[in-house]
C-alpha cells in the first residue's frame, strides 16, 4: 500500500525489509546481466512497505481489531491485501516442484 502512515519499524522488521531489498537488487542485477534495461533503484522503489507492521502482526496471529488500529488504511483494503497475501503464500506452499527432464 503506497498511501498509508509510516509503520513502526522494529529491528526485526527493518532487517526483513533490508533483506527483501537485497534480494530485489540481486534479481535486478541478474536481469541486467541478461541484457534487460533494469534499474536497481527503480525496481526497489516498486516495493511498498507501508503495511509491513500490520502484516507482521497478522502473521503472528494478532486480533484483527488490534491490527487495524496500527494503520490508517481502510479495513476493506487492508482485508483485501491480507487475503491476497494469504492466497499467494498458500499457492506457493501447495505447488509441487518437478525435476527438470
Amino acid at each position: 500500500q503506497s498511501k498509508c502512515s509510516d509503520p513502526n519499524y522494529t529491528d526485526r522488521l527493518s532487517e526483513g525489509k533490508k533483506k527483501i531489498l537485497e534480494v530485489v537488487a540481486d534479481i535486478a542485477n541478474v536481469e541486467r546481466s541478461f541484457g534487460l534495461d533494469t534499474s536497481v533503484e527503480e525496481y526497489q522503489n516498486e516495493f511498498k512497505f507501508g503495511l509491513i507492521e500490520v502484516v507482521y502482526e497478522w502473521a503472528k496471529g494478532e486480533e484483527f481489531l488490534k491490527i487495524i488500529e496500527l494503520t490508517d488504511v481502510l479495513e476493506g483494503i487492508f482485508y483485501l491485501k491480507l487475503s491476497l497475501a494469504y492466497h499467494n503464500i498458500h499457492c506457493r506452499c501447495d505447488c509441487q516442484v518437478y525435476p527438470a527432464s
